[in-house]
């Protein structure tokens, strides 16, 4: 992935661990390093999850694999 997006009620202390977070999840990794990865946190925070639920059904009527 280019992209690891952490949500819910840990984003809102990301900055206090974000450090830990990217050595732990970076010096077991074989395929990706950090400088491929970017770990995010949500802004949404504890909504992020009911929000995610909300838009799948959308995304199966409003969004097609048709250009």
């Amino acid at each position: 992935p280019k992209e690891i997006v952490i949500g819910g009620n840990l984003a809102k202390y990301g900055n206090l661990y974000i450090d830990e977070l990217r050595d732990l999840v970076f010096e077991k990794s074989v395929f990706h390093s950090s400088s491929d990865v970017d770990i995010l946190f949500s802004t949404l925070n504890a909504d992020s999850s009911i929000l995610g639920a909300a838009v799948t059904p959308l995304q199966k009527v409003f969004i097609t694999d048709e250009q």
